[in-house]
């Protein structure tokens, strides 16, 4: 059966007759959709003891900056370590096209007008035109035929070819061209580079397979693809955390979540929750999450906004925030302008002087999020007019910087050249708004 991948993206396959692999695009992809069948075609190379990969259609127009540092740190290692010396560029293109300058530095490359002239290229250095007598030689007579003694090592072997054939190369007539074939085909041969096809081969033939495939091609499969399944189990234990909730545990009666780059610890809500309001079952929950920045912070798990979303399940009375977070939830809260006039007139005014209106537009929410679209490379994700979106300011939190507060409900910053701070917010799909506003008014009690 003949060994195809084919998608939306792409169609590879192995060309038994000169043990090439070859990759064809139907159209650019980014992420997954782009790299997949690059290391699929690795994984070919590997699985064949190949050395030649010919790429047509390589002129792909918008190849990411991400996937671009990608092929250098990824795919051009696991090419080498597959065995891959040799990638054939098809295109008309004679300019620097990537990957080609790139390529070069790590393999031989060739340009060629198409998929046909670089099979036959590899087919006439591999004999595939050789002489049969050629082919049915063993490596002592390879060498012997290339007048060489038996012990000859393989920089001797080479000499020799490269001598033997620079004349030949010349001459474009069928005599020639059949010796060279002959010759081409008694040095694979003599190098052992047959005989080594044939024993790997063999060997797959012969080892043990699990649903099609050789332990150490799983190996090879899974290293690979291993984060494809942990995300498929993250997903999974995220579903399962929502439908306990939603399913099994008893329905929260209230709810404080906080999201940011910090971490809280200690009681402090559950104790305000429960023994001062008096309510059964308070969900409180916190994520330590890093939005876009220029301080050098990522996310230590990939899952964190998915771990931030669960939490919204719960549908939280208070979501609390750092300033830097806090415009990324914009869509979220609601308007904080009565609450703070309450605050006004119940807390006492050294309590009230601590806390700062914290505003955004509609405007600059849109405008943050598409940053945020770019970076992560979703450009479909970016909306270009945004001439209808607000101006207006809206108080969707109440800020505190007091760092003993902020001590005292549990938090500790991991801003390092942020000053902590808390943004106080009503999620806005709360069942009850005024049992919200009680929350917050009992927590800057505390101020």
């Amino acid at each position: 059966m003949e060994e195809i991948y084919d998608s939306d993206f792409y169609n590879i396959r192995y060309d038994k007759t000169t043990n090439a692999t070859v990759l064809n695009w139907k159209k650019y992809g980014k992420c997954d959709s782009y790299r997949t069948p690059l290391m699929n075609c690795s994984e070919i190379i590997r699985k064949h003891s190949g050395s030649d990969l010919v790429v047509g259609r390589t002129c792909l127009e918008g190849v990411t900056e991400n996937d671009r540092k990608w092929v250098n740190k990824i795919l051009f290692p696991a090419l080498l370590k597959a065995g891959c010396k040799r990638v054939f560029f098809v295109t008309d293109d004679e300019g620097d096209i990537f990957p080609y300058k790139d390529a070069s530095e790590k393999f031989t490359v060739v340009r060629v007008k198409s998929e046909e002239e670089a099979l036959s290229a590899i087919s006439k250095e591999e004999g595939g035109n050789a002489s049969p007598e050629i082919l049915a030689m063993s490596k002592a007579e390879a060498i012997e035929y290339l007048g060489l003694p038996p012990d000859a090592n393989k920089f001797a072997i080479d000499e020799k070819f490269w001598q033997l054939s620079k004349n030949m190369r010349l001459k474009n007539d069928p005599e020639t061209e059949q010796r060279l074939n002959d010759l081409s085909a008694a040095y694979d041969i003599a190098i052992g580079a047959r005989d080594e096809r044939v024993m790997k081969s063999l060997q797959r033939e012969q080892a043990k397979k699990y649903f099609g495939k050789t332990s150490d091609e799983w190996r090879t499969y899974f290293s690979y693809t291993w984060y494809k399944y942990l995300i498929a189990v993250v997903g999974v234990l995220i579903l399962a955390n929502v439908l306990y909730y939603v399913l099994i545990k008893p329905r929260t009666d209230s709810g404080i979540v906080s999201i940011g780059h910090f971490i809280q610890e200690g009681n402090y809500y559950e104790e305000l929750l429960q023994g001062e309001m008096g309510y059964k079952n308070p969900y409180v929950n916190c994520v330590d999450l890093v939005v876009p920045n220029d301080q050098g912070q990522v996310n230590s798990s990939p899952y964190q906004e998915q771990a931030a979303t669960t939490m919204f399940y719960s549908s939280p009375n208070v979501l609390v925030c750092d300033e830097n977070t806090a415009p990324y939830y914009f869509d979220q809260y609601v308007d904080l302008t009565d609450l703070y006039g309450t605050l006004r007139n119940t807390l006492p005014a050294e309590s009230f002087a601590k806390i700062t209106p914290f505003y955004c537009s509609e405007l600059e929410y849109y405008e943050i999020i598409n940053d945020y679209n770019r970076k992560m490379n979703m450009e479909e994700n970016v909306i270009e007019d945004l001439s209808e979106c607000s101006t207006d300011p809206v108080m969707i939190g109440l800020m505190v910087t007091d760092k003993q507060f902020y001590g005292k409900l549990g938090y500790e910053n991991l801003w390092p050249s942020s000053e902590p701070s808390l943004v106080f917010g009503i999620y806005n799909q709360t069942a009850d708004i005024e049992a919200s506003e009680m929350m917050i008014i009992n927590i800057f009690k505390d101020l």
